[in-house]
């Protein structure tokens, strides 16, 4: 913990795509039958504060892992899948969103 800081790491986060309205057969399956482990930086002044969530790992079965990274950037790119931007980007920022409010 740094002043005005908190540098953490969050496991287990359950996305929630049935409140943001998907179903498991819509939602992408990298987010309905995973949990998800990631690093956290929270940065805070009085009355305000802002969450960084970094290194975005997918959890297969306690085991198996793979980065959000391989779901939401085309390979050899910067750029962001067009696939990722429908459901995925919705149900990730519900999620970290809901997570992270105080």
């Amino acid at each position: 913990m740094f002043d005005n800081q908190i540098v953490g790491r969050v496991k287990n986060i359950t996305a929630l795509y049935q409140e943001v309205g998907y179903t498991e057969m819509v939602a992408p399956s990298y987010l309905t039958r995973t949990h998800i482990n990631a690093y956290v930086t929270i940065d805070y002044k009085e009355g305000k504060y802002r969450v960084t969530v970094k290194d975005m790992i997918c959890v297969w079965d306690s085991v198996e892992k793979s980065s959000m990274e391989d779901y939401a950037v085309s390979k050899g790119s910067t750029e962001v899948k067009p696939s990722f931007k429908k459901s995925a980007s919705d149900i990730l920022d519900y999620t970290l969103t809901k997570i992270f409010e105080f």
